[in-house]
């Protein structure tokens, strides 16, 4: 059995359509499925190497959504809350594709390049360059206000609602 991943996303945008001072916030945490993922007792392993790079790398793909959904903030100049959720919505679906995408490959490399043949060397450049990119993307780390969003499932602002998320709550640990 392998360990089962994911990166939880909520937007949560100003409840009042003319609030302008309130402005949306957008989380992301990985989330590590301890039900359905085996959990080793043993001895360090490569099994458990790679579980622990592919953790990394979800961690990694939250940073980048982060980077660009910063970024992408800073241009958008919606006139009304209304136009800007929508507009957000839209930036979503197709940045998550984009990050999803990226995620994929370097999993797909790490499952069948690295793990399949048991290959340290291989491992070893997964490692240095995952390394490097979390390091790169440090300013984006996950934060305490993204674990609490997940785990109360309601927005930490009461001038905020839910717009949109990826996770139902009746899946919350």
């Amino acid at each position: 059995m392998n360990p089962r991943y994911n990166i939880w996303f909520s937007l949560d945008v100003p409840q009042k359509e003319n609030d302008k001072t309130t402005k949306e916030v957008a989380y992301l945490c990985p989330v590590f499925s301890k039900v359905s993922s085996y959990i080793y007792y043993g001895k360090d392993t490569f099994e458990l190497k790679i579980a622990q790079l592919q953790w990394d790398l979800l961690e990694l793909t939250a940073r980048m959504i982060r980077k660009n959904q910063s970024d992408y903030m800073q241009k958008d100049k919606s006139e009304t809350q209304t136009l800007r959720n929508e507009a957000l919505k839209k930036y979503y679906s197709k940045s998550n594709e984009d990050v999803d995408d990226f995620y994929e490959s370097l999993q797909k490399h790490i499952r069948y390049g690295v793990l399949s043949v048991n290959d340290e060397v291989e491992y070893e450049k997964c490692r240095k360059k995952i390394d490097e990119m979390l390091a790169e993307y440090s300013q984006y780390a996950t934060t305490l206000d993204d674990c609490r969003r997940f785990l109360t499932a309601k927005p930490l602002n009461k001038k905020l609602k839910q717009l949109i998320s990826n996770f139902p709550d009746n899946q919350r640990p």
